[in-house]
């Protein structure tokens, strides 16, 4: 009973740690992250890099934070400088264009069904999957 627990003990230690954030060199990035970084913020660098088993974190020089999928696809861009128009969808920055112009999209996260998008003025933007504005409010 004892050396059972003990197992059971050293096994669920051991399993935690292998689904636990790893801080990474950040020139072990896949190269598609690396690519979109740089492609997004052309004169930042990745000051912080952590890995976990199914997604990366990273930090840059300019106060940007994005999290990607192992896939290389993001899942959230934040930066109060603003977020690049190349990473915002099409769809999602021409509405966003028509109705809120000049002001610049700070965070932007893809969710299950569709895209949640928070502006410089603290509106917060809801957009399904093909990009249709489906609901808005201001962050309080």
């Amino acid at each position: 009973m004892k050396k059972s627990f003990v197992l059971l003990c050293v096994m669920t230690v051991l399993s935690a740690a292998a689904f636990a954030d790893q801080v990474i060199d950040p020139s072990t990035l896949p190269a598609e992250i690396q690519t979109a970084v740089k492609t997004w913020y052309p004169d930042a660098t990745v000051t912080f890099a952590e890995a976990d088993w199914d997604s990366y974190e990273i930090a840059l020089s300019n106060g940007a934070e994005i999290d990607f999928r192992k896939t290389g696809d993001w899942k959230q861009i934040e930066c109060m400088a603003g977020v690049p128009a190349s990473a915002v969808p099409e769809k999602i920055a021409a509405e966003i264009a028509k109705k809120f112009p000049d002001i610049p999209v700070v965070k932007i996260e893809k969710e299950y069904r569709g895209y949640e998008v928070k502006l410089q003025n603290r509106m917060e933007l809801y957009f399904n999957e093909k990009g249709k504005l489906i609901g808005q409010k201001y962050d309080d």
